[in-house]
């Protein structure tokens, strides 16, 4: 590559005769480059790439250098961006053969350089051969541990492809995080570059987990540098379980309940279990002990003749007796069998299993005696023979089977089975009785009349003097109604288990598409409930579907959702489809048994969210308690879709939260608010800044703080949601009841971090309710009355046509408009207490206005006198007016002067405002003093004339006030209502 035509041809002339020369425009592939200095920058990224792909070999490139050139060659030489282009330079002009020097020095430094590419392939290959004839797994991790390298051991171990796993972690093939960063710190513990770890688990791809050794190693560069680690990794399953199954046979012979001893040919004991040393009464081993100083003379001279027919190559077997530690005779049942080893089976010894049946004619008497106490037992029992035929059965066996022993004795026990026990489990009884062991498990029979009942069933062998089985006894308590209650409790454990789990997923506040899913798995996999489906509506249409627990696709499940399944759901909250196999809402697409299926409304705050419908089991209809679980889980799903919805507006959720009446509080693990509304600070008298960081024992008696403390605990220990009510004393607002679910409260990692308390006011509620029944109870009494004297009236004008009908019919005319005004007093008592009781400002001076001019339009003769100032705001409930009105009135209607005064007076006394209302009048009943002064029984409520006084005195207790009661002087009474004042005007 030269500027000049002329020294081109040259260069070619020059060269020819020893080298293969190429002239070109473009760069070829060649072995050397003679570059002119004023192409060089022409061709120098060409250069690059050519010498970046031949890396490593050496591929020289020689530099015509001129000295009229102002080419700095510098940057070529040094390389600066990774790549040398200039190795040699030369002066124009040059001798040919200065030239052939130059070149032959650079391609023998290129031969060189290929020789020893070669050589390094060479040994990369033996490398690479000796890394895949490893039978181990080889994997090579970089310093970041992630996968770079393996050998096929490796893959066919993990069964993975390499390309699967080069550049990932190298975490992904162990089965836990745990066990890799056991591994990790294990190895980091050690001072030398390599280190052995026993067993590891790794999982492979498919999720097999298996044991591995494992021997890592750094590799570091020849500076000393890590460049990575090699891991060689043994599957030792095997030896593992080939050790295991050692210990298992050990185990075997020491925990046998047999005397076994192993002998040598010369009759020297090798072996013997602790079975065996404890009938000699010793601890220490015995190997090396002739048989003969073990026996004694006598013995061994019987057991001799036998050792001998084992050594023989015999099995034999007798009995003898041998007395034990204590010298007591013990009958033994010896059986001897020849010891043979390798393949030649060459008998080197005797194998002895002893049993000692000292025990068995005690066994046999027991069981006799059983026999005997079992015929008047209150268990089932009876006996069968060893084919299985009943020979025996008491009178209970009648009792719970309804065969009596005639229609048993000589039948197989067959007779009992209901076919809802598998064959499985019979072949099971059979192989453990016969082997002489005892069942004990439960079973389901079916007695005589064809009804099923559990039952707990033990059944043992009964064996003769010489161990054979003679027979079978078997005795069966019935368990049904344990059962029965057992399945109970299950069903509510698994009501409380789906509630929780729910609960648990809706308190998380993931992701719907992962939550919902994850509700309708856990309502799914309880037997109790089949197919499960929920459609999540938008404007009345299915916008997201899900399912569990049926074959169908979204598209389905979609499809059944139409708007009339829809409407009939949410017209009816709950909606009972007798049967999802066929119309009108058919929900299965292939045809099964008939079966029934509930839809339930999804919804919060009157929003219909969707639609959760769930299948029941064939033949299993749904308890109440079921149904009471799907309709509350429908309601939570409803208030989490709502808490979704609205989750990208936490901030304004977090005002409104902020303005809720009921409490809420957000508490830590250790209990302290974290989070708190300001109906906490309000129901607590204290600021804000003094509760954070504070618990209910701040504010609250301690008993109720402790309880609710306890409350905490519950959540915090089974991470579940709870409900409780409680009834506290608080220093604002006095004795309340508040219903709460707590639940708990999980960070952003998902770690439970406290909980959360939503608290509910019920204490007008359950005031309200008591109220109601107060006067339903009044009501009844008093129409009760009226009408028998309505009645006894009417009829006595129909039985006496001489009585005075006048009089009669004035008697019915007065009780029914009685009767009419105690209606128009329930009515306005039903408003009332129907009405908002949440103390507000109200102007006594306008209310007193308001009371005075309805009076004095009922009452024109009457006089309402004021005395006191009227200035003062109080601080009551709105109804605060119809008692005040009722005071004043009671004390016009019943005075007994014509023109009647009723005197109104205002006292403040502290925070309180007290107003007194006299009248001259004949005074109030005793009865009805008693409802003011809070004595009345309920009784005497219902049976007095008290009503508008017990209302009164109602509307002041909900203004949080008080009502008293003395007489006037001279005459007439004087009852005062004592109301907060309006909190700006106390001092």
């Amino acid at each position: 590559m030269v500027n000049e035509r002329g020294d081109e041809q040259a260069l070619t002339h020059l060269l020819r005769d020893r080298y293969e020369v190429i002239v070109d425009e473009t760069l070829q592939s060649a072995d050397c480059y003679v570059v002119d200095i004023a192409k060089l920058p022409t061709y120098s990224e060409a250069l690059r790439d050519q010498k970046s792909s031949a890396d490593p070999a050496f591929l020289p490139t020689l530099l015509i250098q001129r000295p009229s050139s102002s080419i700095d060659v510098d940057p070529f030489e040094s390389g600066a961006d990774g790549v040398a282009l200039v190795d040699e330079s030369i002066q124009a002009p040059v001798g040919k053969a200065t030239l052939e020097r130059r070149l032959d020095n650079l391609l023998t430094r290129r031969d060189q350089s290929l020789a020893l590419q070669s050589e390094f392939q060479t040994v990369q290959t033996k490398f690479r051969r000796l890394f895949e004839s490893i039978r181990d797994a080889i994997v090579v991790v970089n310093t970041d541990r992630e996968i770079v390298n393996c050998n096929q051991a490796f893959t066919d171990l993990f069964d993975y492809q390499f390309s699967e796993i080069e550049g990932q972690p190298v975490h992904r093939i162990f089965e836990t995080a745990r066990e890799y960063q056991d591994l990790v710190a294990e190895f980091e513990g050690q001072v030398d570059d390599s280190g052995v770890v026993p067993a590891v688990s790794y999982e492979t791809k498919s999720g097999a987990v298996f044991p591995g050794e494992t021997r890592v190693s750094r590799l570091r560069d020849e500076f000393g540098a890590g460049q990575g680690y090699i891991a060689i990794i043994r599957d030792v399953s095997e030896r593992l379980e080939r050790q295991r199954e050692l210990k298992r046979y050990e185990a075997a012979v020491e925990g046998s309940s047999d005397m076994l001893v192993a002998l040598d040919r010369e009759g020297a004991v090798v072996f013997a279990n602790e079975q065996y040393r404890n009938l000699l009464g010793v601890s220490d081993d015995i190997a090396g002990t002739h048989l003969r100083e073990i026996l004694g003379e006598d013995i061994y001279e019987t057991a001799e003749t036998y050792l001998q027919q084992a050594l023989d190559g015999e099995s034999v077997a007798y009995d003898r007796v041998q007395p034990d530690r204590n010298g007591d005779p013990r009958t033994l049942s010896v059986h001897y069998y020849p010891l043979r080893e390798g393949q030649t089976e060459e008998i080197t010894g005797v194998f002895a299993s002893i049993r000692d049946i000292s025990e068995r004619e005690k066994r046999e008497q027991k069981l006799r005696k059983f026999k005997q106490a079992v015929d008047a037992a209150g268990h089932a029992v009876y006996m069968t023979d060893p084919d299985g035929d009943i020979t025996y059965a008491n009178a209970a066996f009648e009792d719970i089977t309804g065969y009596s022993p005639t229609d048993a004795i000589g039948r197989n026990p067959r007779i009992l089975k209901s076919g809802e026990m598998s064959e499985d489990y019979y072949e099971a009884l059979w192989n453990t009785v016969t082997e002489g062991a005892i069942w004990e498990e439960e079973v389901r029979n079916k007695t005589k009349g064809g009804d099923t009942y559990h039952a707990h069933q033990t059944i043992a062998p009964v064996t003769d003097q010489d161990g054979d089985i003679e027979g079978y006894v078997a005795i069966q308590t019935d368990i049904s109604e344990q059962k029965a209650n057992a399945e109970e409790i299950r069903q509510l454990s698994e009501v409380r288990r789906i509630s929780s789990e729910v609960n648990q997923l809706i308190a998380r506040m993931g992701p719907r598409e992962e939550v919902l899913p994850q509700i309708l798995d856990s309502i799914a996999s309880s037997d109790r409930f089949g197919c499960t489906f929920f459609a999540e509506l938008d404007a009345g249409a299915v916008d997201f579907r899900c399912e569990s627990g049926s074959e169908l696709d979204r598209v389905a499940v979609g499809q059944f959702h139409t708007d009339r399944y829809v409407k009939a759901v949410t017209d009816a909250g709950v909606y009972h489809i007798k049967d999802v196999t066929t119309g009108p809402f058919q929900q299965h697409v292939e045809p099964g048994p008939p079966h029934e299926g509930y839809g339930i409304e999804v919804a919060h705050d009157e929003y219909t969210y969707g639609v959760l419908t769930v299948h029941f089991p064939p033949d299993e209809p749904a308890s109440d308690e079921e149904i009471q679980l799907l309709t509350d889980l429908a309601d939570d799903i409803g208030l989490y879709l709502h808490a979704k919805e609205t989750e990208e507006e936490r901030q304004t959720f977090a005002e409104i939260v902020q303005q809720i009446d009921d409490p809420i509080m957000l508490q830590g693990l250790d209990g302290k608010f974290e989070v708190i509304n300001p109906a906490v600070v309000r129901h607590a008298d204290l600021p804000k800044e003094e509760l954070l960081g504070r618990d209910e024992f701040a504010f609250m008696e301690p008993a109720d703080a402790t309880e609710i403390s306890r409350q905490k605990d519950r959540v915090l220990k089974h991470e579940a949601a709870m409900e409780y009510e409680m009834q506290v004393s608080l220093p604002e607002t006095g004795e309340r009841v508040f219903s709460t679910t707590r639940y708990p409260h999980y960070d952003l990692d998902g770690e439970l971090d406290g909980t959360i308390a939503i608290c509910r006011d019920v204490t007008d509620l359950k005031t309200r309710e008591e109220h109601l029944r107060v006067i339903d109870r009044l009501l009844r009494h008093n129409l009760n009355n009226d009408m028998t004297v309505i009645l006894g009236n009417a009829e006595q004008i129909r039985a006496d046509p001489e009585a005075d009908v006048s009089q009669l019919a004035e008697r019915i005319i007065d009780t029914g408009t009685g009767l009419v005004e105690l209606a128009k007093k329930e009515r306005q008592i039903v408003e009332i207490l129907s009405e908002s009781k949440t103390p507000a400002k109200i102007s006594l001076s306008r209310l007193v206005t308001q009371i005075r001019q309805r009076l004095n339009d009922q009452y024109p003769n009457g006089t309402v006198v004021v005395e006191g100032s009227l200035d003062s705001a109080i601080q009551a409930v709105p109804q605060i007016e119809q008692a005040l009105c009722e005071l004043l009135e009671n004390g016009l209607k019943h005075h007994d002067d014509e023109r009647p005064v009723v005197t109104v007076a205002t006292e403040r006394d502290g925070d309180h405002l007290s107003i007194h209302i006299k009248d001259q009048g004949p005074g109030i009943p005793k009865m009805e003093r008693q409802i003011i002064e809070g004595d009345a029984e309920r009784t005497a409520l219902l049976h007095g004339s008290g009503l508008g006084l017990w209302l009164v005195k109602h509307i002041v207790t909900q203004s949080n006030g008080s009502l008293e009661f003395e007489e006037n002087e001279p005459r007439g009474s004087v009852i005062t209502v004592r109301v907060p004042l309006w909190r700006s005007q106390a001092p």
